[in-house]
Formats: structure tokens, C-alpha cells, sequence
């Protein structure tokens, strides 16, 4: 389930949920070719925003 409580309670912005809306695009589209990527930007995104 994904929905902007989640998001927000991390400290995301629009900006963020831009990127994990690409992120989930690429997952659905073409995981293969892009699964380094997504995964290396979801450890960077979460480790900027830690949960307290």
C-alpha cells in the first residue's frame, strides 16, 4: 500500500514523491535493465530520511 502518511512522516516533499513515482514506474516497466539504480536511490532516499 502507498499513500502520502507514509511519505510525509518520513519528511518527503513533492520533489521525493517524484522520485519514487519514477522509481515505481521503472519497476512495473523495465525492473531488469534498472533494478541497480532503483535499489542504490531507495537506500540513498531513505537514508536521508530516517525514521525517528
Amino acid at each position: 500500500r502507498l499513500g502520502t502518511p507514509a511519505v510525509t512522516s518520513r519528511g518527503f516533499t513533492e520533489t521525493e514523491m517524484d522520485v519514487i513515482a519514477d522509481y515505481i514506474y521503472k519497476t512495473i516497466t523495465n525492473f531488469d535493465a534498472t533494478e541497480e539504480t532503483i535499489r542504490k536511490g531507495a537506500l540513498e532516499l531513505c537514508a536521508s530520511h530516517p525514521i525517528y
